[in-house]
């Protein structure tokens, strides 16, 4: 715009008659401006020590790198973290590919020598070695040694992976990562994949993912708790609690679970109210535990958004104290 030295009298009004002003001109072509919201961590921060306690941390990948130097970073991140098992989710690469899984295991190692890893994807033919979904279980160091079992979802879905820890007089914990895909009708989306395969390899005539993976979970909870574990959900539900009936308030409902993120006897605006960067009030990642994983808590919170790793979602962690829960 020219200074005001050099601005020359405003010439008449003309009638816009099929133009655009230059406001709207401008209004058109300006960039969306972000929504600015606080990037806090939420109560306990998280330190580099956690002092003998099992800590588990969950997050939202949105993609595993193939980048050596990438993933190497992120690893680091976990390890001076002093992390015991760590839980990602939408790792979105074709673990099913044995030199992808090679890859990453090789990788891990170098920065975490002793780890115990269960891995998730569909499986499904891909073109490529990017496949949307998927999770990844790792327990570390001496939590490692504790494992004495891997599993995957069962349906060959891929839709969340586990470890089960043994402690003494026969305590079984059993850790399950999550990921629960958001509707949509992308041809490359979990959605789809899911809806494809149970169609074609289930022989389900209305497939729908969503409700299918919670009554599918249960299950797999249930199970689990048959055989005495206490069980904690680590997952991106992919929806906020109470949104849909059918939903993850179904899942706590029916396996008794509880939110380990929960401030006791505290008001709402106190609780944590996102963990995930886009939209507003969109807390969508849980950790969801029996009774024995509510009584050893010690220290739990939230990262700041691209604290740490970097990603869209934030980390989730909580410290439980061994004794209690594994004796």
């Amino acid at each position: 715009m020219p200074s005001a030295a050099h601005r020359t009298a405003p010439a008449e009004p003309r009638p816009e008659s099929g133009r655009y002003s230059l406001g709207r001109i401008t209004k058109y072509f300006s960039k969306a401006q972000p929504e600015q919201k606080e990037n806090n961590a939420w109560n306990h921060p998280i330190t580099s020590d956690a002092n003998g306690a099992f800590r588990v941390y969950l997050q939202n990948k949105h993609g595993v790198s193939r980048d050596a130097v990438q993933n190497t970073q992120d690893l680091e991140v976990l390890r001076d973290l002093d992390v015991g098992c760590f839980c990602l989710t939408e790792t979105n690469l074709d673990w099913t590919r044995p030199y992808v899984k090679s890859e990453y295991l090789y990788q891990q190692r170098q920065v975490l020598p002793f780890a115990t890893t269960a891995l998730s994807s569909i499986q499904l033919e891909a073109t490529s070695d990017y496949r949307t979904g998927g999770t990844l279980t790792t327990a570390v160091g001496k939590w490692g040694t504790r494992v004495s079992e891997k599993t995957e979802d069962p349906s060959g879905l891929g839709r969340w992976s586990a470890l089960t820890l043994v402690g003494k007089k026969k305590k079984r914990v059993t850790i399950i990562t999550a990921y629960r895909c958001v509707r949509s009708n992308n041809d490359g989306s979990v959605w789809t994949h899911e809806k494809v395969y149970m169609s074609t390899k289930m022989g389900k005539k209305a497939p729908h993912p969503r409700r299918q993976f919670i009554d599918d979970l249960i299950r797999f909870v249930q199970d689990k708790m048959k055989l005495s574990h206490e069980v904690l959900i680590c997952m991106d539900a992919n929806e906020v609690l109470g949104e849909e009936s059918q939903g993850i308030a179904k899942l706590i409902r029916t396996c008794n679970l509880q939110d380990c993120m929960t401030l006791p006897e505290s008001e709402g605006t106190t609780q944590l109210q996102d963990t995930y960067r886009r939209g507003k009030n969109r807390r969508i990642d849980f950790m969801l535990g029996t009774q024995a994983f509510m009584d050893a808590r010690l220290r739990y919170g939230a990262l700041a958004y691209n604290d740490g790793i970097i990603s869209n979602h934030r980390g989730l962690y909580c410290d439980f104290d061994p004794q209690r829960l594994l004796g």
